[in-house]
């Protein structure tokens, strides 16, 4: 490539790089999100801000969480919007050790479990 058409090349490479894709929100130069999840039962696990009312998720990360608005505000023409109603949105765990499959079995036994899980706080309860 010789210098006269490197310099095409980069006014094409910008060009490309600057127009946003067919999913850009109108509003927005951010890639919008693959999927929007909104309702008013969304618990974060995060001190300063327990609670929102919609995330939105691009691959495998996390993009926004927040109020509706600005969150919907990543929402393309490919975005799938999951309206919860009156479901939870809680983080996801797994159990690589199996307690939680353990816990299941037993579920059915005497509860002598301590608050806030149980109300076993002494041994007259457990009695």
């Amino acid at each position: 490539m010789t210098y006269r058409n490197l310099g095409a090349a980069c006014v094409v490479l910008c060009l490309v790089a600057c127009t946003p894709g067919d999913d850009a929100s109108p509003t927005t130069t951010a890639p919008a999100a693959d999927i929007v999840f909104v309702g008013p039962n969304i618990v974060t696990v995060d001190d300063a801000n327990p609670t929102a009312e919609a995330v939105a998720v691009r691959g495998d990360e996390i993009i926004a969480v927040g109020s509706r608005s600005e969150v919907l505000a990543l929402v393309g023409e490919r975005t799938r919007v999951v309206e919860l109603g009156g479901a939870a949105l809680v983080p996801g765990f797994i159990d690589a050790h199996g307690h939680l499959a353990f816990v299941a079995r037993l579920i059915e036994l005497v509860d002598l479990s301590s608050p806030p899980v149980g109300t076993v706080e002494t041994m007259d309860d457990v009695v």
